[in-house]
């Protein structure tokens, strides 16, 4: 996971700095930073960090998204 500087930043390297900005109460500096550094608007995600795995055991209850915005 983690890519050479011509590639930009890492996924590693984002979660630190906006983990350190987040504790500030400055979560919108993330932002101006990477823009400083000519990133933009965009942001791709890979797909299994958008879609973790994610692993029940038999004695747990799970909850879908669906169904907690039914209930609201």
């Amino acid at each position: 996971m983690l890519s050479p500087a011509a590639e930009g930043i890492t996924e590693i390297g984002f979660l630190y700095l906006h983990t350190i900005f987040i504790q500030q109460g400055r979560m919108e500096t993330t932002w101006t930073v990477l823009r400083k550094f000519g990133y933009g608007e965009g942001l791709d995600l890979r797909e299994d960090f958008l879609l973790p795995r994610y692993v029940a055991f038999m004695d747990m209850t799970v909850v879908s998204d669906i169904q907690i915005r039914r209930a609201i």
